[in-house]
């Protein structure tokens, strides 16, 4: 291990939210988890990119940022951390979005990944929702192996662009990614057995706490808490026109929202990568 940035990587709408929210908890010594102060920043934020730069960024191209961001997380690695150790959370595929230009974070700047998967036919129906698309527009999205989030060509938004690739693609770009030691986590895991799965998170990021605390922060970060708390006090990181951040998170949801033709367009698709992960097909 090095001293690099510790990253909490998932394709969008995966539960990575969910585990910043017990980090947080857990940080905070169990105590009350402000969902609009997560201390894990998103490595997109255009906002922590004017800061490190030194100059708003809404005038680069698209080339310029691509260029830039290696060399601003290399210096916030350097510069800043939480609780001794700098964690940021990051949805780009480990890859190159073209030969000509680099991957989003280089190796060098890598300590450990938690990489956190969730089925696809959930992603689905949550991705829909997070982009404001039909549920067959997700699914084509999670297809394109040349998709980018947040990438606007008429307007500046507060994350720059992030290239996700297909969802498959985006999933064995992390898990294969060379000499970067890595922990995969499934957010079903996470939903059927909290405890086993929060602990083994902690093992991995060799993070110290007593039973005590852990337990606090579990029981303050469970999902229907952090509904409530979106319900009274709002979540800054919720897209405009989103009705809500955190939806119902039951794993098995998919069944009954999905007709069998959107069942069967994403296994046919994903379903070697889902095999992969045990998910049933």
């Amino acid at each position: 291990m090095n001293d690099g940035a510790v990253l909490l990587a998932s394709y969008p709408k995966s539960g990575n939210t969910w585990i910043r929210a017990f980090l947080t908890a857990l940080w905070r010594d169990g105590r009350d988890v402000d969902i609009n102060n997560l201390l894990i920043a998103n490595a997109s934020s255009r906002e922590i990119l004017d800061s490190l730069v030194g100059m708003p960024s809404a005038d680069f191209s698209a080339r310029e940022i691509a260029d830039l961001r290696p060399h601003i997380y290399g210096y916030a690695t350097r510069e800043s951390s939480v609780e001794g150790r700098v964690y940021l959370k990051m949805h780009d595929a480990y890859m190159r979005p073209s030969e000509s230009l680099p991957i989003p974070i280089c190796r060098e700047h890598i300590d450990r990944v938690l990489y956190v998967v969730r089925d696809p036919r959930a992603v689905a129906l949550s991705l829909a929702r997070h982009l404001r698309i039909a549920v067959d527009d997700a699914i084509r999205v999670m297809a394109d192996c040349t998709y980018q989030l947040s990438s606007y060509p008429r307007r500046v938004g507060r994350q720059v662009a992030q290239f996700l690739s297909s969802w498959s693609i985006h999933v064995e770009s992390w898990i294969e990614a060379p000499g970067v030691p890595i922990f995969l986590i499934r957010y079903e895991d996470l939903v059927t057995d909290p405890e086993a799965s929060f602990k083994s998170i902690l093992q991995f990021l060799g993070e110290e706490t007593s039973i005590e605390t852990f337990h606090t922060a579990l029981e303050g970060s469970q999902f229907k808490l952090l509904q409530e708390k979106e319900r009274q006090q709002g979540f800054s990181e919720k897209p405009a026109g989103e009705h809500r951040f955190f939806h119902g998170g039951m794993p098995q949801s998919w069944q009954s929202e999905l007709t069998p033709a959107q069942v069967t367009s994403i296994v046919q698709t994903h379903g070697r990568v889902m095999k992969r992960l045990n998910y049933s097909v």
